[in-house]
């Protein structure tokens, strides 16, 4: 088992083939999405002087860069975050406008433009990371980049990830450029490359990253310019890049028309004549050359641009028209973003759909001959102020800039921006194209003068928060009744109001359906006057104590009394007041209250948006739920719905166009591409306008009342944060390299703000798409985004170091809920469902890592659940208390905790009814909304500070060894505060952190709970005498079976099995066991004086000896033999119950079980349950792998005791994640607590070297598992990790582990070793390490292993010989310690002895055991609270020698020797084990596979999936991936099974990868609440494969299908059919319909 390097073993462990990554969201079409596809690597970070196209060579090549401890293949992963200390190139990184970035080379940095000058003889310097470049700290600012004639090479990694790079300029001098030049440059599209360059390094262009500055590569849409046959063209060839050169700037758009691009001006011009060619996104001629076109121009002879002819030219601001032309079609010009103006040519006859549709137009005039406009001509122009039509035209006509036709019966386009507040439709219209209003920010009114037109509904126009007058009178058939149309809106979107009723109005009036409300009642008032007097109106009251109104006069009674009402038209010619009634008392929070909430949430998904939040000042809380505002009055248990929100679209995408924020009482909401701002005091909408680009995904804001809109940009890796006034003017922007997906909070002080977004990380060879917490800074109107890092050790093997304050989750396409919140103006408070743990960190502090962590807290598993999409994805649940300056987080499991921030000490712990699923504050109150299944309920506890306290004993005298718990008095509150304990003297009376204290020796001592320096109390207790007597001997010597177990507890490198036990009978008799090799197991029972009552010998019944277990109603052996053929028949362990007379009861063999030799390198421990199961916590060595190697682990079993069955057991190669599974354990002990198991292991290899704690709840699975490392192992060496582990014991709170170690500083395993102890939270949250002992590396006198020995719960007693190697002496060392690890007593020195018996706590209050040398039994005893009264010696003749223990013995008595004596074989872990045969299943995740093809190295196996696993049956959602990895090999998923879903009741989505060909017979059949399913690679659906899915209406292939008839029996919904081309769709339709399908949208 020798130990190579831990980099190397890892990758031998999980050898698993690079994989490609997602492609970016939303392809538009089958070629785009393969021109995205993920293009993965061998080499990062390489710095080449001269790049050369020999890939093969640069497979060779490993970033020096690169983690020590990281697998090869994780190369594949940029990571921009890493905090290199040492520049091994030699080259400063500067962050400079001026400077060296080569020899001989110069940058020059202008900031008012982000031109970069680049000047000097010879190479630039190649950077082993774009951290290292002087251009990184400046990635926000430059723009363009000149390399001037001189300079030979672009250095690797210069450029990297400057997001804002549009243009660089290289002279023919450059001849390579480096790796990863210009990763990452979401803005570059083209460069031009002269022939001259004889070498491009991997990724050096046209390559981002999936998450910014990390995550996988992908390839962007960019274009190389050069000359055929240059290195330019075969970098584009290799990487599947747009190759152009000089005579590809020209060519053909029509059957008689030419395109040709001018270079030095970016004119793009049309010459020829007739008509130009239609044309799918992306696919024109001239688009490759798309970022250099700045201006069209068409000459005349053109008659007609072909559908998206000039599509997405984002760059172009100009266009010039010839008169011949007559046609612009559909999508022309759309996503022309710079174009701000157009003159339309005279002869101009038909402007097609969405033309402009995403230009900057501002005004447009339409020419007299245009007699056809299509819908959504003008969609989305966000500047579009007004549309004129020549008087002329006989077709249409402009009122105030909008567009009718001539007679007015139609009403074309209101501009988007147009400035009009109040819009009067025309008697004469009778129909609205689509979007002819769209979300018209000015517009407040509109007035129907006649009837309801056709096209006038919430799916054709967005028509939101504004006020329709209508005449009810001239209802009609042809639009439909108003009735109708005002269903059409959600209630609170629009506000009706009929003139039929207003006519005439001369004098304002209010209405009001009731002058009277209760307190926590609302109301809506209408002001009444004729519209043609006035139409807006400013509402007030005259006290908001009693009520507050909102600007559309709504009105919420918030306290008893009277108020007045006052409207007031805009000119203040109008006014009227009405007194409102405010009943019932002054509301005040109830100190606990628990309610049901009906109706209120309905949160099914994590893809769906929920947000919830207080308002004090209304006595209730808002609920954003989906789409839908609503407001939960605290006073009268009520929920109102308030507003409703503009569709959006998450469910099958990453882009999620709908997201919320709240600050300073206001709400600010991001749906669908518009921003609305809420006041959350009044309930009053006070602003709306356009969002910026087309697909946002976020909204924040900060104090100062600017609002950030994130945005995406384009499909190939840009971001971009836009900085808002409230009004919608654009300030700034901010260029990034990954999503958006929230904004988590604004710190005033520091500038600071955070977001979530997109992060992808690598963990052995796949990429992780999921979410991080990352940040930005805003100084002045500027923002700037700020390199973050952390770590986290991944599955207990390997740390990871990311570029993120926090990795929140794994599925980036999950809209998790709040994975931070900023609290207390101070606090970022973050959550990570991947990691189990919430961190608080300072935002005014600044590090390394970005700011400073001050907590952190470990969320217990969610007892119950295995559906991580559902609680866990919810988010932080934390709030802060000022009252203590401390942080209040829902811990799962119906707990709260409360943290000091100072200290990180918990200082208060409540209980909540059910699972917390967001905590909520209101003044001292905790607001708690909480879920059980599908149910959701209110909680109120009180959190606010106590008054005094005081302390309530039940004895204050007590005797010494006894513990009692101390009460406090005066909690009065719905939390328990878990007060700061503390003793005048520990060595008198302990206490631990529970209140629980436990008595040493006589003495006074007082006791003190403190809460706060204003908030304690004390209690004095007197501590007399113990009734244990003080032995006169501390050894009895007498004569038995010979062995001599002297000092075998002590071990350097490999643990054995424990050979001797000592038990104490009912009757206080005592009991000898033993294993001796050539005699059998000894069992020899004494009276309480140590004479000899009873012997006899058990005979081994397999050659090796595991251990013995004295258990409550039976005793237990193990036994085990060597397995060298590695038969799965032959019996490896088994395990033998005896009755306590010793009287065979039964036993159970374990056969196979991975093992080769039991028990071999460690030991074995048992520790038993109340219920009668049998923990067994060993090890084994297991069956060769594919070398020949026989590795070493752990493994565990549990065995319940009366029928003798093991229940559970682990013995294959896991992790410490998954079953606590730990590679080279050279020693086991297991304990138990009755709620938990607690299992150690003395760890070598994997997970990393480290004394490792795992725990399992007793009534779950050993295999699930929380765990936590006391003790990391820092030293080098083969097997030998320099220290020992001598014991496991638990107190009321913590578990304590007593070992030895070497001084790991000095990183050898060799030298004088001490004695630690490490004190370790049951809940596995934070651990304290204290040193026993204190020699010096070269000290001749050393610690052996410890044994510990638990008096009471709280008070310990600690055992280890230490041996001089000057005098040859050995001594015996002992201490007491209460149950947090805290010393009791000095050190005391005694001439005793240990052995491999663990000495026992016997009911006469001493503790015992015994040790042997040859036929001499040394039986020793003490009493534990007078170690300065022992005395006595043990004389061992012969010591033994330590350093020559291991070697190997003989076989004595004809026995095989157990090998746990001899260095266990075999290299490090450096494979994995053997693949799965054919035929095997598994489960993984959500779904059960079965193999049907093995797996090979280097070569995927084949599953198939059979159906849901225990945790996919709980889940609404499935996603069935291309492939999926178990134990190291990885297999594609080639198909489903028949049946595979069936009657799955709670499915709703199902999505299939590509490699998913057939959907077979009843797959899906009897899901009734499935609604949605994608199955890109699907081409067949079999009979009766959705039968009954009564809910399905959504269908998504890419590929024509074929239908078996009754494949889709029973379905009622109407379905939609999406994916691939319309000639896909339309054909899938029609075999749909051939099926029995009918009903389609």
């Amino acid at each position: 088992m020798k130990r190579t390097k831990f980099n190397k073993m890892i990758a031998g462990i999980l050898t698993i083939a690079m994989t490609a990554a997602l492609c970016p969201a939303n392809p538009s079409s089958a070629k785009q999405r393969e021109d995205q596809k993920m293009v993965t690597k061998s080499s990062f970070g390489d710095a080449v002087t001269k790049a050369v196209p020999d890939k093969e060579a640069a497979k060779g090549r490993l970033s020096e860069a690169k983690a020590e401890d990281e697998p090869d293949n994780e190369t594949a992963y940029p990571s921009d975050f890493r905090k290199f200390t040492a520049k091994s190139d030699g080259a400063a990184a500067s962050s400079g406008l001026t400077g060296q970035c080569g020899d001989n080379v110069q940058y020059e940095i202008d900031a008012s433009t982000g031109h970069v000058v680049i000047r000097g003889t010879g190479a630039m310097t190649d950077y082993k990371h774009a951290s290292y470049s002087p251009f990184r700290a400046h990635s926000g600012e430059i723009t363009s980049v000149e390399i001037q004639s001189g300079v030979t090479s672009v250095g690797a990694n210069s450029f990297a990830f400057c997001y804002d790079l549009e243009q660089v300029s290289l002279p023919d001098s450059v001849t390579s450029i480096g790796n990863y030049s210009f990763l990452g440059c979401v803005s570059l599209c083209s460069l031009d490359v002269s022939e001259k360059v004889t070498g491009i390094g991997e990724h050096a262009i046209g390559f981002y990253c999936s998450s910014g500055s990390s995550g996988s590569y992908n390839k962007a849409r960019f274009t190389l310019f050069g000359k055929p046959g240059s290195m330019a063209e075969t970098y584009a060839k290799e990487n599947n890049l747009t190759f152009k050169s000089e005579k590809d700037l020209a060519g053909t758009c029509g059957e008689n028309l030419t395109w040709q691009l001018s270079r030095d001006t970016g004119v793009l011009t049309i010459s020829g004549e007739g008509a130009m060619d239609d044309y799918i996104a992306y696919y024109a001629p001239h688009f490759p050359c798309h970022d250099r076109i700045r201006s069209i121009v068409l000459e005349e002879g053109v008659t007609e641009i072909g559908n998206g002819a000039f599509r997405d030219l984002k760059n172009v601001q100009k266009v010039t028209l010839p008169q011949s032309l007559k046609i612009i079609s559909a999508g022309a010009f759309a996503g022309c973003e710079e174009l701000q103006e157009i003159s339309l040519p005279m002869q101009l006859t038909h402007i097609g759909a969405g033309a402009f549709s995403g230009s900057s137009l501002k005004q447009i005039f339409i020419p007299k001959n245009v007699l056809g406009i299509e819908g959504a001509t003008f969609s989305e122009c966000g500047q579009l102020e007004k549309v004129e039509v020549d008087p002329e035209n006989q077709f249409f006509v402009s009122d105030h800039g909008i567009v009718y036709d001539k007679d007015k019966t139609r009403l074309v386009i209101v501009p988007k921006n147009s400035s009009l507040s109040k819009l009067v439709i025309p008697d004469t219209v009778r129909q609205m194209d689509k979007k002819a209003i769209h979300h018209c920010g000015a517009l407040k009114y509109i007035i129907f003068e006649g009837q309801a037109p056709i096209g006038f509904d919430s799916k054709r126009q967005k028509i939101d928060y504004t006020t329709i007058f209508y005449d009810s009178s001239t209802d009609d058939t042809i639009g439909g009744t108003w009735d109708d149309a005002k269903t059409s809106w959600p209630d609170g979107n629009v506000f009706w109001r009929d003139i039929l009723h207003l006519k005439g109005e001369q004098s304002l009036a209010i209405q009001a359906d009731t002058r009277q409300l209760a307190v926590g009642e609302a109301t809506q008032l209408v002001a009444l006057l004729d519209p043609s007097l006035a139409l807006e109106f400013t509402w007030s009251s005259s006290d908001q104590e009693v009520a507050v109104v909102s600007n559309t006069g709504y009105v919420n009674a918030v306290g008893p009394g009277n108020t007045e009402i006052r409207a007031e038209s805009s000119d203040g010619q109008y006014s009227a007041s009405i007194s409102i009634t405010v009943t019932g008392k002054d509301f005040s929070v109830p100190s606990h209250d628990l309610s049901a909430l009906e109706k209120v949430l309905d949160y099914t998904s994590s893809f769906d948006l929920t947000r919830q939040f207080p308002s004090e000042k209304l006595h209730g809380v808002y609920f954003l739920n989906k789409k839908e505002l609503g407001f939960y009055s605290l006073a009268n248990k009520e929920y109102r719905r308030l507003l409703a929100f503009g569709d959006y679209t998450s469910a099958l995408g990453e882009w999620i166009s709908f997201d919320a924020f709240t600050a300073h009482n206001k709400l600010y909401i991001l749906g669908d591409n518009m921003c609305y701002i809420y006041d959350l005091e009044t309930q009053s909408i006070l602003s709306r306008f356009a969002a910026p680009g087309f697909q946002t995904s976020a909204i924040g804001a900060d104090d100062q009342g600017r609002v950030y809109i994130a945005r995406k940009v384009n499909d190939y890796g840009k971001y971009a944060i836009s900085l808002m006034s409230e009004d919608g003017k654009r300030i700034s922007d901010l260029t990034l390299g990954a999503n958006v997906y929230s904004f988590h909070g604004f710190d005033a002080a520091t500038g600071n703000f955070y977001m979530e977004s997109r992060y992808e990380f690598s963990s052995w060879g796949y990429g992780r798409p999921g979410r991080g917490i990352t940040m930005g800074k805003v100084a002045g109107n500027k923002m700037q985004y700020i390199e973050t890092y952390t770590e986290f050790l991944e599955s207990g093997i390997i740390t990871r170091s990311l570029g993120c304050l926090e990795f929140v989750c794994q599925d980036s396409y999950l809209h998790h809920q709040k994975g931070a919140e900023f609290l207390g103006g101070k606090y970022l408070v973050t959550t990570s469902n991947s990691l189990g743990r919430v961190q608080v960190f300072d935002s005014s502090s600044s590090n390394e890592s970005g700011i400073s962590s001050v907590l952190t807290v470990r969320r217990s598993a969610q007892i119950g659940s295995d559906d991580s999409m559902d609680l866990a994805s919810i988010g932080v649940r934390a709030v802060y208390n000022k009252n203590r300056s401390s942080m209040i987080i829902y811990e799962n499991n119906n707990t709260l905790l409360e943290y000091d921030l100072a200290t990180g000490r918990q200082i208060a712990t409540g209980k909540t009814a059910h699972d917390v699923f967001d905590l909520l504050q209101m003044g001292d109150h905790l607001i708690a909304i909480e879920k059980e299944q599908d149910s959701y309920y209110m909680e109120i506890l009180d959190w606010g500070d106590p008054g005094q306290i005081g302390i309530q004993a039940k004895e204050t005298t007590m005797k010494v060894g006894a513990t009692q718990a101390l009460a406090i008095t005066g909690q009065d509150k719905e939390y328990e505060l878990l007060l700061e304990w503390s003793s005048s003297d520990n060595s008198i009376l302990s206490v631990n952190q529970s209140g629980k204290v436990a008595a040493w020796k006589e003495g006074t001592a007082t006791v003190t709970a403190r809460v706060s320096d204003a908030v304690s109390a004390s209690v004095e207790i007197r501590v007399t005498a113990d009734n244990i007597i003080v032995p006169e001997k501390n050894v009895v010597t007498r004569t038995g079976a010979k062995s001599s177990n002297y000092s075998d507890n002590n071990y350097t490198v490999y643990g054995r099995v424990v050979n001797s036990y000592f038990v104490e009978n009912k009757d206080q008799s005592l009991t000898r066991v033993e294993y001796i090799p050539d005699i059998g197991v000894q069992i020899e029972n004494y009276s309480r004086n140590y004479e000899l009552l009873s012997t006899h010998v058990l005979t081994a019944e397999l050659p090796y000896f595991g251990g013995f277990y004295a258990g409550k109603d039976g005793n237990f052996l193990v036994f085990g033999q060597k397995n060298e053929s590695e038969s799965d028949s032959r019996e490896v362990m088994r395990i033998v119950k005896y009755s306590k007379d010793w009287q065979r009861q039964g036993q159970v063999s374990v056969k196979g079980a991975n093992t080769y030799i039991p028990f071999d390198g460690g030991s074995l421990r048992m520790a038993e349950t109340d219920d009668g199961r049998l923990y067994i916590h060993t090890c084994h060595e297991m069956y060769a792998d594919k070398n020949g190697v026989h590795h070493q682990a752990n493994m565990t079993y549990v065995l319940k005791e009366d029928s003798m069955e093991i229940q559970q057991s682990y013995y294959d190669i896991m992790n410490i994640a998954q079953a606590g599974y730990v590679s080279h354990s050279f020693n086991q002990f297991v304990q138990t607590d009755g709620k938990y198991a607690f299992r150690v292991d003395h760890g070598d290899a994997f997970p990393t070297r480290a004394v490792t704690l795992t725990r399992c709840d007793v009534n779950g699975k050993i295999t699930k598992v929380a765990y936590t490392l006391p003790l990391p192992i820092e030293t080098n060496g083969n097997n030998d990790t320099g220290v020992s582990v001598g014991g496991l014991e638990l107190s009321e709170g913590q578990c304590l582990i007593a070992g030895n170690s070497v001084d790991q500083t000095k990183q050898a395993t060799s030298g004088a070793r001490n004695v630690f102890l490490t004190v370790t939270k049951k809940s596995l949250t934070s651990t304290r390490t204290i040193w026993l002992t204190n020699y010096a590396s070269n000290s001749s006198i050393t610690a052996r292993t410890p044994h510990i020995v638990k008096l009471n719960e709280e008070q310990f007693l600690i055992l280890w010989e230490e041996y001089n190697s000057t005098t040859k002496a050995v001594s015996l060392k002992m201490v007491t310690v209460d149950g947090e690890g805290n010393l009791a007593s000095e050190i005391v020195d005694t001439r005793l002895r240990l052995s491999d018996c663990k000495p026992i706590m016997t009911s006469d209050g001493l503790v015992k055991w015994y040790v042997t040398e040859n036929g001499t039994i040394s039986f020793c005893e003490l009493n534990p609270y007078r170690l300065e009264a022992v005395k006595g010696e043990i004389s061992i003749s012969t010591e033994k020698d330590f350093d020559d223990f291991f070697k190997p013995e003989e076989k004595p008595g004809g026995i095989d020797k157990p090998s746990d004596r001899v260095p266990v074989s075999g290299d490090d872990q450096t494979t994995a084990p053997a693949p799965l045969k054919k035929n095997k299943t598994f489960t993984s995740g959500k779904l059960k596979y079965k193999v049907t093809a093995s797996a090979k190295k280097n070569v995927p196996g084949k599953v198939v999936v059979t159906g849901l696993s225990s945790s996919g049956k709980k889940s609404s959602s499935i996603n069935v991936k291309n492939k999926v990895s178990r134990s190291g090999y990885s297999y594609k998923v080639t198909a489903i099974g028949s049946s595979a879903f069936k009657n799955s009741a709670k499915l709703k989505k199902v999505s299939l990868g590509t490699s998913i060909k057939s959907i077979p017979k009843n797959a899906f059949s009897g899901c009734k609440k499935l609604a949605s399913l994608s199955a890109p690679g699907a081409t067949k659906i079999k009979q009766s494969a959705f039968k009954n899915c009564r809910a399905l209406k959504k269908l998504t292939f890419r590929k024509k299908i074929s239908v078996k008839k009754g494949a889709f029996k029973g379905c009622k919904k109407t379905i939609q059919v999406k994916g691939g081309s319309k000639k896909i769709v339309k054909a899938n339709r029609t075999k749909l319909k051939k099926s029995g399908y009918k009903k389609f949208k």
